[in-house]
């Protein structure tokens, strides 16, 4: 079945985000790796927002299970755990408020 239109837009966006969310192989550059952690946050945060609820909503996704299965929480709470990841007061409570309701973690 080929997915055409804007549900293959948004399932890209969201692929892209879950892609850049995961990605924590260093790079050759500290450069590179300052842009890496960056997107990483920006990734991770934009997953759990209202923002991406509409891309979401888009592609008949269910945000929380999406969430879940893309193991969200995990990287959400590495980021607000190391203390080396500079997270301003508004993206660390979107991580904080995503983990409140996706609930227990491992």
């Amino acid at each position: 079945m080929e997915i055409r239109g804007e549900r293959a837009l948004g399932l890209a966006v969201i692929n892209q985000a879950t892609k850049e969310m995961r990605d924590t192989r260093p790079s050759l550059s500290r450069q590179s790796n300052k842009d890496k952690k960056r997107l990483r946050i920006e990734a991770t945060v934009w997953l759990a927002s209202a923002q991406a609820t509409t891309w979401f909503e888009g592609c008949d996704l269910d945000q929380g299970y999406a969430l879940g299965k893309m193991d969200w929480a995990t990287h959400a709470r590495e980021l607000l755990d190391d203390e080396g990841t500079a997270l301003c007061r508004q993206r660390a409570l979107v991580l904080e408020l995503g983990l409140d309701a996706a609930g227990p973690t491992k």
